[in-house]
């Protein structure tokens, strides 16, 4: 019953998860609304078999029985039910993400503690994420990782199939990019290409090609600024 009148006020669309309704009453209260239909229910029953002994029982209880649905539906109407249906639809909104360009992004950091070098490796795919920083790290790895520069496991972090950092995003957000080093510049959206509709590690592969670490400065704070006044009045998901 409760799905029919749900269907009947939002022209048999399917409403979403989530979705929430009320009655509420505009008009008489229910409460008075009831005592008077029961006054007047009892004063028609007694009406008719007091004044009405000459009718057939029959008749009788006929004609009580339209005259009280008669009495309720009116009063129904004088407390003008209301329906209020809410709908909460997922609206996608836009994460927006900034990437350090400046020169400091060469660098390559002291990764000296097994834990450094277990998040590094798991960045660039050498790990499983799953297991997180419970693995052993191999011997050869932490050589290779010790020296990586924050920009080669950017990109390493890019191509890496078992985290799918960017695709998996992507599913709950619109990417939109922004490189900061004095100011912040948008990057734009990360597309998936080839007509497909998900992205893949190609494309993020394809997305840092194009961006080089060649800014001076580092200005996290005022590329926050700007990137957030550019954003004003708009869905945001967060910052990363």
């Amino acid at each position: 019953m409760t799905n029919w009148l749900l269907q009947l006020f939002t022209s048999g669309d399917k409403l979403p998860p989530g979705s929430e309704w009320r009655v509420g009453f505009d008009g008489m209260s229910p409460g008075w609304a009831l005592v008077i239909w029961i006054i007047l229910s009892a004063a028609t029953v007694a009406s008719y078999i007091y004044y009405a002994r000459d009718v057939p029982r029959r008749w009788q209880r006929v004609m009580m029985i339209l005259r009280i649905l008669v009495i309720g539906l009116v009063l129904l109407l004088l407390t003008k039910p209301v329906v209020h249906l809410t709908i909460n639809e997922p609206v996608r909104q836009n994460l927006l993400v900034l990437v350090d360009t400046s020169t400091s992004m060469q660098l390559s950091d002291r990764r000296t503690s097994p834990d450094d070098l277990k998040r590094a490796a798991i960045a660039a795919g050498k790990l499983d994420p799953k297991l997180g920083l419970k693995q052993n790290l191999s011997g050869e790895l932490p050589k290779e990782l010790a020296t990586a520069t924050r920009w080669d496991l950017l990109n390493a972090l890019a191509r890496n199939d078992r985290l799918k950092l960017w695709t998996r995003l992507q599913e709950k957000s619109n990417l939109s990019f922004y490189r900061f080093g004095r100011d912040a510049v948008t990057l734009g959206v990360m597309e998936p290409g080839g007509g497909r509709q998900q992205l893949d590690n190609t494309d993020a592969v394809d997305f840092f090609r194009n961006i080089q670490p060649n800014d001076a400065a580092t200005g996290i704070g005022e590329g926050l600024r700007q990137v957030l006044e550019q954003n004003r009045g708009q869905a945001v998901a967060g910052i990363l």
